[in-house]
C-alpha cells in the first residue's frame, strides 16, 4: 500500500514540475512571482487561518469540535467562509502589493500604433 502512495507523490511532484516548466516556456511566467505567490497563500491558508480556527472554533485536547457534532451545517458553512476570505484576501493583497512593484496588465496595441508599424515598414522599403 505505501508504494501507491509514493507513485502518486512522485506522480504528482513530476506533475507539478512540467506544469511550471510549460507555464515558464509557453507564458514567460516569472518563477519569483510564482513562488511569492504560493509563499502568501501558505501563510494566509496554514498560519493566520489556524489561529482564527483556534479562537473560533475552541478544539478539545482530543481534536473534536463540538461545532462539528452539533451544527454540521454551520461547520461547513463557517470552513468555506474562512477559506474564501483568508485565501483570496491574501491573493488580492499580494497582487496589489506586486502590482505597485511592477505592471501586471498588458498593453494591447491601439490602432494607431498598428498604423504606425506598417508605415515605417513601408517607408523603410522606399529608402533601401
Amino acid at each position: 500500500m505505501t508504494i501507491h502512495i509514493i507513485i502518486t507523490m512522485v506522480l504528482l511532484l513530476a506533475l507539478l514540475i512540467g506544469s511550471i516548466w510549460y507555464a515558464k516556456k509557453k507564458y514567460k511566467i516569472n518563477l519569483s512571482v510564482l513562488g511569492l505567490g504560493a509563499v502568501a497563500f501558505f501563510v494566509s491558508s496554514q498560519v493566520l487561518e489556524k489561529i482564527v480556527h483556534l479562537f473560533v472554533l475552541h478544539p478539545q485536547k482530543d481534536g473534536t469540535i463540538s461545532l462539528m457534532q452539533e451544527h454540521p451545517f454551520l461547520y461547513v458553512l463557517y470552513g468555506i467562509t474562512m477559506a474564501a476570505l483568508f485565501e483570496e484576501t491574501a491573493r488580492l493583497v499580494f497582487f496589489k502589493w506586486l502590482e505597485k512593484k511592477r505592471t501586471l496588465k498588458i498593453r494591447m496595441p491601439s490602432p494607431m500604433d498598428l498604423v504606425m508599424v506598417v508605415w515605417n515598414y513601408s517607408t523603410s522599403e522606399w529608402e533601401a
